[in-house]
């Protein structure tokens, strides 16, 4: 179910989940943002695509997990979600690559301070790719099926002007409902 409003019932439990999940959140956006993968690191990249994937493979609600190879820049991860129907899917974008060179998670390492996460690439975008995979996790876990199928596409080149990543989201988005950027 896309749902417009939720109850107050519906948000306790979404805060109860994550809640529950928050070590294991945090431990994967560690892992993920200490795989260094700037923009055109193939091995980083792929890297990264790779330990998203090992955690997707576990919600039982994804239906195709597609890594779509980027000569020069890396690894593109597509990510279907829900039973197909005749309703136009939810697409969620995101990127897997960083502005941040090699070495600067020795420069500035993964630390963790009151409530808030540091290390290159966290927010723009890598806490964000392992958020919106979580986002499908709660869905199955409380039994909140969508009711459209939604598609999680995450580029590996963004950072770089999407030279092949963009023909990847016009695809995708074009024939969807509504196209949210994580």
């Amino acid at each position: 179910m896309l749902m417009s409003e939720i109850s107050k019932e519906q948000t306790q439990l979404l805060r109860e989940h994550f809640q529950k999940r928050q070590t294991e959140i945090l431990a994967l956006t560690r892992t993920v943002v200490e795989c260094e993968s700037p923009s055109g690191d193939e091995a980083g990249s792929a890297k990264a695509v790779s330990l998203l994937v090992a955690s997707a493979r576990n919600i039982t609600g994804i239906t195709a997990i597609d890594r779509i190879a980027s000569e020069g820049y890396g690894v593109h991860l597509r990510i279907r979600f829900g039973a197909a129907n005749r309703n136009p899917p939810l697409v969620m974008i995101g990127h897997t690559d960083t502005v941040h060179p090699r070495g600067s998670i020795e420069a500035r390492p993964w630390r963790l301070e009151g409530n808030r996460v540091y290390g290159p690439g966290i927010f723009d975008m890598k806490a964000n790719c392992v958020i919106a995979s979580e986002a499908l996790r709660a869905c199955e876990v409380l039994g909140y099926p969508p009711s459209r199928p939604v598609t999680l596409l995450l580029t590996c080149d963004e950072e770089n002007g999407s030279p092949a990543g963009r023909g990847l989201v016009e695809a995708e988005t074009r024939r969807a409902r509504a196209a949210l950027v994580a």
